[in-house]
């Protein structure tokens, strides 16, 4: 029988005993990569402070409404609105065919940041109004899946102009609804 590296006969009663020379190289191999793999991890983490709600509380339907302004970006793919919008210019991947904001249809143009601008710092100024202040108003955008993020980054854009500090974009949970 050849000799083995791993496994030793030790005296004469044949007993054999097993080098852990290796184990221990590759033990202390784990050990060195799972400290760097965690030096790594956490350089990824950044050093936020969150909020969490304090004592939250439920508000009506009416008082969220006087909150908030919402813009919709609809997209021109779309089949509901393409027709309408190749009456007037070709069709590209990403494009918008129309802003609503409040319900209010905002048609694009030379003026249509300006127009959503505008129309932003009236919902803002009725909200300051009935009292509301920076911290209690938001803008609320609702964008089509087909449209460019520029588009967004527009109304965004638009909402910072018209003093407005807080702003969310409402995305769908997955499975809810059709794709």
């Amino acid at each position: 029988m050849p000799k083995s590296v791993v496994f030793k006969r030790r005296g004469s009663a044949g007993e054999v005993g097993v080098n852990m020379t290796p184990m221990i190289d590759v033990t202390f191999q784990l050990i060195i990569f799972f400290i760097i793999a965690s030096q790594f991890a956490s350089r990824e983490k950044s050093d936020l402070l969150l909020p969490f709600p304090h004592e939250p509380t439920s508000i009506s339907d009416d008082k969220v409404k006087q909150r908030r302004v919402v813009v919709n970006v609809l997209s021109a793919e779309d089949p509901l609105y393409r027709p309408q919008v190749e009456k007037v210019r070709p069709v590209l991947p990403g494009d918008v065919a129309w802003y609503v904001v409040q319900g209010e249809r905002v048609n694009l143009g030379r003026s249509t940041y300006e127009e959503i601008r505008r129309r932003l710092e009236g919902a803002f100024a009725q909200a300051q109004e009935k009292g509301l202040t920076e911290q209690d108003f938001h803008v609320e955008v609702r964008a089509d899946k087909r449209v460019a993020y520029n588009n967004v980054a527009t109304v965004l854009q638009a909402a910072g102009e018209a003093q407005i500090l807080k702003a969310n974009i409402s995305v769908r949970r997955t499975g809810e609804g059709k794709d």
